[in-house]
């Protein structure tokens, strides 16, 4: 549980140094809120993910990851994307309710993150006991990680290196996740021609 802790620490410390670069040299202050505290959760969302699929032995390791660290790197992750939305909704929308609604109507960037942002929220929710019932709906990880992807790649306007790994990373989790879905599957008998 140390290791969590530590990158917990080490995502806000680079968080902070982006706002400490950003005051020495007059960047955009919002951009680099915007793209620290968007990775930082993206990053602690995969932890989750890749200890969640090692736990549950769809990827096979020579060490036992504990579901603890499943639920601390989400919990992380959504600590970090309530920070996202609320530097989105705060300084770009300035709490205004009606833009906010507009353009997540019209925009797909803004869609797609609140999109992500509802089902982080959801299994945020589905972590503690009194939420239990919610318990379904942590397998919506891995379509957060996808939705979440394509949030990336829209704010961008075109997909480079980091945005190509990270959507290649979220069909890969998916895939490994879903692979024995059986809805998918049937049996054709020969009565039926």
């Amino acid at each position: 549980m140390k290791i969590a802790y530590f990158l917990f620490i080490l995502c806000i410390l680079i968080s902070l140094s982006c706002i400490v670069y950003n005051v020495l040299f007059s960047t955009d202050l919002i951009i680099i809120l915007y793209k620290s505290t968007g990775f930082s959760s993206l990053f602690f969302l995969n932890l989750s993910l890749i200890c969640a699929l090692i736990s549950s032995k769809k990827i096979k390791v020579n060490f036992n990851i504990s579901r603890a660290f499943v639920r601390i790197f989400g919990i992380y992750s959504f600590v970090f994307i309530f920070f996202h939305f609320l530097i989105y909704f705060v300084l770009s929308k300035n709490l205004s309710f009606v833009k906010f609604f507009n353009d997540i109507s019209s925009k797909g960037l803004e869609f797609s993150g609140f999109v992500a942002f509802v089902m982080m929220f959801l299994m945020f929710l589905s972590s503690f006991k009194y939420f239990k019932i919610l318990q379904k709906i942590q397998k919506l990880g891995y379509i957060c990680l996808l939705v979440s992807s394509f949030h990336i790649i829209l704010a961008n306007e075109k997909i480079e290196i980091l945005e190509a790994l990270i959507l290649i990373l979220s069909l890969f989790y998916l895939y490994k996740r879903y692979k024995n879905l059986k809805i998918f599957k049937y049996n054709v008998k020969n009565d039926d021609f």
